[in-house]
């Protein structure tokens, strides 16, 4: 089969992501929106299998937004937040291509796909264990001890309550409260916040940890999926220190990965919950531990050689 790649309009890419999904960070509303923040050039490679849309990838001024770098690069970095996603474009099972740009965060799950891809092994992904279907699984005291905790928090009046039933305007009130009151600071692009958050809401999911009418602890959480994932981009999160003593950050972030896996056993899909970059502290007793979970970089020097090869093929059937 011959491939060819070609620009396609944002209309085109919508379907195709539609079609075939991916990840957050090559969702279509995401990718305007963040062309919208940085006024710079959308293009959107398509790439044909004959006549047929397979696959694509956006670019915003020639680059892939594979992370809060890539938003530093284009002078958004302080508009928005997407903190460190995975990067899985849109694309039939089976596709093979090649990205023709730099770029440093591509999730190892397009190890047979994106074929000038190699380990970049500097960067590992923090995915988190498995709880109850999966090849590394929180062990059994653990998710003893994390159940009784959050048995604990309802017995004393605490509730678990999905970001759906709760409006915009007071999920980035009380996020900005808490991540204040925690951190001194404002939630990195908070004076957008709504609006972001108002864009990209149909893939906003969780849970929020209320006591009484107030949010004790929340988690900016996205979720997309494609043919064999849910795909959960975890922003960052937020909590009231006074309940420390009750282990509410734990017990939020065990809640949601809980639930949230059971939506994909429910549809047949596996849960990536990507916690971002893997770094000392929390993360590491949160996250898998083989080596699958280091990511990949593209390396320009093949995507040369593979179009010489691909010239000298051409010219010898000629």
């Amino acid at each position: 089969m011959t491939i060819r790649y070609q620009q396609i309009t944002t209309a085109e890419y919508a379907k195709l992501f539609k079609l075939y999904g991916g990840s957050f960070s090559c969702s279509p509303e995401l990718i305007l929106l963040l062309e919208k923040l940085s006024q710079k050039l959308l293009e959107i490679r398509g790439i044909f299998e004959e006549e047929t849309l397979v696959a694509a990838f956006p670019l915003i001024d020639g680059m892939l937004i594979t992370s809060q770098k890539s938003l530093k690069c284009l002078g958004i970095e302080t508009q928005i937040d997407i903190g460190q996603p995975e990067f899985v474009p849109p694309s039939k099972i089976g596709i093979c291509f090649e990205l023709p740009v730099k770029a440093k965060f591509i999730s190892v799950l397009n190890q047979h796909k994106i074929i000038n891809c190699v380990p970049n092994k500097s960067l590992r992904f923090a995915i988190a264990k498995d709880i109850e279907f999966g090849t590394e699984r929180f062990s059994k005291s653990t998710l003893k001890n994390r159940r009784y905790e959050l048995k604990k928090l309802i017995k004393l009046g605490f509730k678990f309550v999905p970001v759906q039933e709760l409006s915009t305007e007071f999920l980035v009130n009380e996020y900005g409260r808490l991540y204040r009151n925690l951190r001194n600071a404002d939630p990195v692009g908070y004076a957008k916040m709504k609006t972001n958050i108002t864009t990209l809401r149909d893939y906003l999911v969780g849970d929020v940890l209320m006591l009484n009418e107030n949010a004790v602890a929340i988690q900016i959480l996205y979720r997309t999926n494609d043919e064999t994932h849910d795909y959960i981009n975890y922003v960052n999160s937020a909590y009231d220190e006074a309940f420390n003593h009750l282990s509410i950050g734990s017990s939020i972030l065990f809640h949601n990965i809980s639930s949230l896996e059971r939506h994909a056993i429910i549809n047949k899909r596996l849960l990536r919950f990507c916690m971002g970059k893997l770094q000392p502290g929390y993360k590491v007793n949160w996250s898998k531990k083989t080596n699958e979970y280091n990511s990949l970089k593209v390396n320009q020097s093949l995507f040369r050689i593979n179009l010489v090869t691909s010239w000298i093929r051409k010219v010898l059937k000629s």
